[in-house]
């Protein structure tokens, strides 16, 4: 059972097996939720690297693709 604010989840070959995007509230959220990770995932984490994003800016392609 997956967490309800994953939101991204893909295997990949790399560097890294595994890239997880997910959605936190605030900066404790986001400490439950790898907390919660890596207390059921821990024996096969061996490294983990976080990018915290804190705005997401809409881009919406159909206009940008309209305006000539």
């Amino acid at each position: 059972q997956l967490n309800p604010y994953i939101t991204f989840l893909l295997n990949i070959v790399g560097r890294w097996d595994l890239n997880i995007a997910f959605d936190a509230e605030d900066g404790e959220h986001f400490q439950q939720i790898m907390t919660e990770i890596r207390n059921r995932f821990g024996s096969i984490i061996r490294d983990c690297e976080y990018v915290p994003i804190l705005w997401v800016h809409k881009f919406d392609f159909a206009l940008a693709t309209s305006i000539k």
